[in-house]
């Protein structure tokens, strides 16, 4: 019977016994590596695109949507804030 390991520690056996399983967790890590900014501007740029691409009808009810939810928000936040005692 094996003790059991704390986790994210692995036994020296395991690497050497699984190639794969080292080679996946290489690129486990590679993965999330810190983007650099132009790599997060590219992805933005790539992702607005794509949304103008969208017919002009689903941009109109999509940007109502989030007009009212914005607006919503700070109904609520009003409303909250009048109706709750002051606590300073």
């Amino acid at each position: 019977m094996t003790k059991p390991t704390t986790r994210g520690a692995t036994k020296e056996s395991e690497h050497l016994e699984k190639p794969e399983a080292a080679e996946s967790q290489q690129s486990k890590v590679e993965r999330r590596r810190r983007a650099t900014a132009s790599v997060i501007h590219d992805t933005i740029l790539l992702e607005g695109e794509e949304e103008l691409e969208r017919p002009a009808n689903s941009l109109f009810w999509s940007g109502l949507a989030a007009g009212q939810a914005m607006g919503l928000s700070l109904v609520v936040e009003g409303l909250l804030r009048s109706g709750l005692p002051d606590t300073t």
